[in-house]
C-alpha cells in the first residue's frame, strides 16, 4: 500500500504543529520568510527517500487508500487458498472487499526498543477509515494494522542529494574519481572529465551542447554562453598550479573563468550537473534520485524566478532518465 500524502511534527520548527506536502510533483518549490522551516521541510523529503523513515523520533500523520493487492495477502479470494489462517476464524477477501478504495488516515510513531539501542518499535495508532468502521482488536483491524504498519511513501527507498547554500565550483587538480558534492566540490573535475577524456562513456556533447542549451534557456537575454571549457593553471597565477578551471565563452567578453563568475551562474551550472550530468556518470541514480537546492532565488536575483523554474521543469519532462527524479 501506498502513502498518498504525509505530515509529521516534532522536528526543531515543527514541535507541535503538523506540517506537510499534500502532493508531490516533478518540481517542488517552497516559500517561506526566514526561519519558518523551508529547511525542515526538506528534511522531511530526505526522511521520505529513507528506508528506515519511521526511525527518525517524530510523529507522523499518513494518508491513503487500501487497494485490492495488500488485502489480498491477508485475505485470500478462497478457502481453499489459506495455508496459515492467522485469525480466529477463516476469512477470504469477500469479507473485506468492501474496503477496498476505502480512504484511510493513521499516525505512526517510532519508539526505542527496550531490547537495543539499534532498534526501534513502530507503532500505529488513531486509525480512521473514511466511511466504514472497524471494532478495534478484531481480525481485520489486525489486518489492517499490519498493511498499514508496511505502507510506503512514493519516495521510498529512493536517494537524495542536497546542495548546500554556501556552494561554488572551485578549481581543482585532476582526477579519476568523479563524485558531486553537496558544497559543489568535485563539479570542475566531472567537466574536465566529460570534455576531454576520449571515454565514450562521458561523450564531451553533454556538457558542450545538452548543458550548454539549457544554461542559456535560462538565463536568456541575461546571458548568451557560446562555448564552455576547462583550463589547467601551469604558470603563476592566483589559483594553485595544475588545478583546472571551468571557463564559460559569451561572445561580446570572450573565455571568462569560473573564478570571475557570479553566484547565480554557478548555481545554476551545479543544478543542471545534477539534472543533466551524474544520472550519465552514475547510471543506478538515473531513476532515483531527488534533488534539492536551497536558497536558489537569492542567487537568481538578475533571472527570471518563474522562468527559471520553468526551464527546469521542462529539463526533468522531457529527459527520459529524469522521469522518476523529483526537484525541490
Amino acid at each position: 500500500m501506498n502513502v498518498d500524502s504525509i505530515e509529521f511534527k516534532g522536528h526543531r520548527c515543527f514541535k507541535k504543529d503538523w506540517v506537510r506536502f499534500d502532493t508531490i510533483k516533478p518540481l517542488n518549490v517552497i516559500v517561506g520568510r526566514n526561519n519558518s522551516g523551508k529547511s525542515q521541510m526538506l528534511d522531511l523529503v530526505e526522511a521520505l527517500c529513507d528506508i528506515k523513515l519511521f526511525h527518525h523520533m517524530w510523529q507522523y500523520r499518513c494518508y491513503g487508500t487500501l487497494d485490492e493487492e495488500s488485502l489480498k495477502k491477508y485475505f485470500p479470494e478462497n478457502e481453499i487458498d489459506i495455508i496459515v489462517q492467522m485469525w480466529d476464524e477463516i476469512r477470504i477477501f469477500d469479507d473485506v472487499k468492501y474496503l477496498v478504495d476505502e480512504k484511510v488516515t493513521w499516525e505512526v510513531v517510532s519508539r526505542q526498543s527496550t531490547l537495543s539501542e539499534n532498534e526501534y518499535e513502530l507503532y500505529v495508532s488513531n486509525i480512521k477509515l473514511s466511511t466504514s468502521l472497524l471494532e478495534q482488536g478484531s481480525d481485520i483491524f489486525s489486518a489492517v494494522e499490519i498493511i498499514l504498519r508496511g505502507a510506503t511513501h512514493q519516495l521510498s527507498e529512493t536517494s537524495f542529494c542536497r546542495l548546500f547554500a554556501d556552494r561554488d565550483i572551485k578549481s581543482e587538480p585532476e582526477d579519476i574519481k568523479l563524485e558531486l558534492g553537496r558544497d559543489g566540490q568535485g563539479a570542475t573535475n566531472i567537466i574536465r572529465r566529460f570534455i576531454l577524456t576520449s571515454n565514450e562513456q562521458f561523450p564531451r556533447e553533454v556538457i558542450q551542447e545538452e548543458l550548454l542549451t539549457a544554461l542559456n534557456l535560462i538565463f536568456r537575454g541575461d546571458g548568451q554562453f557560446s562555448g564552455i571549457q576547462v583550463q589547467v593553471h601551469d604558470d603563476k597565477t592566483d589559483e594553485p598550479k595544475g588545478y583546472w578551471e571551468v571557463c564559460l565563452h559569451e561572445k561580446e567578453k570572450g573565455w571568462i573563468p569560473r573564478s570571475k563568475s557570479g553566484s547565480g551562474l554557478k548555481t545554476v551550472i551545479l543544478v543542471l550537473l545534477n539534472l543533466l550530468v551524474v544520472p550519465k556518470s552514475f547510471p543506478k541514480l538515473r531513476t532515483r534520485t531527488n534533488l534539492s537546492s536551497r536558497s536558489l532565488s537569492r542567487n537568481l536575483k538578475t533571472i527570471s524566478i518563474q522562468h527559471s523554474y520553468g526551464v527546469s521543469f521542462n529539463i526533468l519532462r522531457n529527459t527520459r532518465s529524469m522521469k522518476k527524479r523529483r526537484f525541490f
